[in-house]
């Protein structure tokens, strides 16, 4: 089953455009699917002649590398829009030079993934101002909908309109009606499984819950052999499954890598080495403490995230419901973060906010430089009720615009000057 992804219908606005294209993703998010999604697209609007090529073939890599201008050759047509479907190019000994070449001394459109974070980032400070970049995860809850119950997605994108109009805007428009309690049930249901095992979208297809967990340990693993054996050099599939449980155990919490070190007893070079790699395999994300001083905010600790909740719940083999857990907490965090790495372009920083008295917020975005709070609860709230931390900065702040992500409430409270949405997680 192929389910439309939203970021098909971005990278289709500039595939005309002259620059590359630079898709990076974990494994298993659907790169793959989506580069032949974008290369049947191409053929079908008559753009030009298209090809996909795999360099998880070595030999195809290899070649590439050798004699990029070559490889090229042999693929494209003379008098013809020329598009080359790249896939995996961290794969590619010195992938960025080969790119550049190609796209210095021809006419060749380039579209290319990868699963390492750092690495397409050094391809695009090869090619600074030649590369548009994109950031493919896994499925969104509104992906997960079409691919479960596509008649919830369409009877809930009003909502969701909302929502990145707020997300992306900074705009708090009148929230839509609420659906009938029945519909809501049926979406609650879909939150929970959501929140279980996440939106790799073998998972989500797959409907035997046992297969699912196979599928994510599946996920983890490839992603040590063909990622983090690369980054690390460390042939320890023990480590990094430790390495990994430690920090889905700690939640989204603060990132104290000496304490770890002393409790893992790994050496704390090699600690941080893992961390990092985890980190640009684009299963966990690193939050920056918000400050005003940009100085301050990149010396402080900052929190540790794990991207998609049904990896972090493999990691520390936990799969109960999620609306009882005493984690339940932590996992809505992770459903709020994923949704926002997906809705947000690649460059936007998500931050959060804590005081020296411990007041906090979970996440802050940004709109015209003025910082937008979101604070996430994991329970039933049948009143706008501002919570303490959240009124304390926009009070700090100044805020206009801000969000409460919880299980029932849906609408709008004005306070201090500011419109706070209060938005259910099926909404999101």
């Amino acid at each position: 089953m192929i389910v439309k992804r939203d970021i098909a219908e971005k990278i289709l606005k500039v595939i005309g455009r002259r620059e590359a294209i630079a898709i990076v993703g974990p494994r298993q998010s659907g790169k793959t699917t989506l580069l032949n999604i974008l290369k049947e697209q191409v053929e079908k609007r008559s753009l030009g002649h298209a090809v996909y090529v795999s360099f998880e073939y070595r030999k195809s890599a290899e070649q590439f590398a050798a004699d990029p201008l070559e490889f090229v050759k042999t693929l494209t047509k003379v008098d013809r829009q020329n598009f080359l479907f790249l896939d995996e190019v961290q794969l590619v000994p010195d992938a960025a030079n080969a790119l550049k070449t190609i796209f210095d001394l021809t006419s060749v459109k380039l579209i290319f993934t990868g699963s390492i974070s750092v690495q397409l980032r050094e391809i695009a400070a090869k090619m600074a101002g030649r590369v548009l970049s994109f950031r493919l995860m896994p499925f969104s809850f509104s992906e997960f909908l079409r691919a479960r119950d596509p008649f919830l997605e369409r009877f809930t994108s009003e909502h969701r309109r909302t929502v990145r109009e707020f997300i992306l805007e900074g705009k708090v428009n009148d929230v839509p009606p609420a659906p009938q309690d029945a519909v809501i049930e049926q979406l609650n249901r879909l939150v929970a499984e959501f929140i279980t095992f996440g939106g790799y979208p073998a998972v989500v297809l797959e409907t035997d819950p046992e297969i699912k967990k196979h599928l994510l340990y599946s996920i983890l693993s490839m992603v040590f052999e063909r990622d983090i054996l690369m980054l690390t050099s460390s042939g320890q599939f023990e480590r990094f499954m430790a390495v990994i449980s430690a920090l889905a155990a700690s939640g989204c919490g603060i990132l104290r890598l000496r304490g770890l070190s002393s409790e893992l007893g790994i050496n704390f070079r090699t600690l941080k080495k893992h961390v990092e790699a985890i980190e640009n395999a684009l299963i966990v994300s690193t939050l920056r403490p918000f400050h005003r001083n940009r100085i301050t905010e990149l010396k402080r600790n900052p929190k540790i995230c794990f991207n998609d909740p049904g990896i972090r719940n493999m990691a520390i083999d936990s799969f109960s419901d999620p609306t009882v857990r005493p984690d339940r907490g932590i996992l809505g965090e992770i459903f709020v973060l994923s949704e926002l790495l997906k809705l947000l372009p690649i460059w936007e920083r998500v931050n959060y906010w804590r005081t020296k008295t411990r007041q906090e917020v979970d996440f802050v975005i940004f709109h015209n430089d003025m910082p937008i709070p979101i604070e996430v609860k994991n329970r039933s709230m049948r009143e706008f009720r501002i919570p303490n931390s959240l009124a304390s900065f926009i009070k700090t702040y100044k805020s206009r615009a801000a969000m409460v992500i919880n299980r029932t409430s849906s609408g709008i409270k004005e306070f201090n000057g500011c419109r706070v949405l209060f938005v259910p997680f099926w909404a999101f």
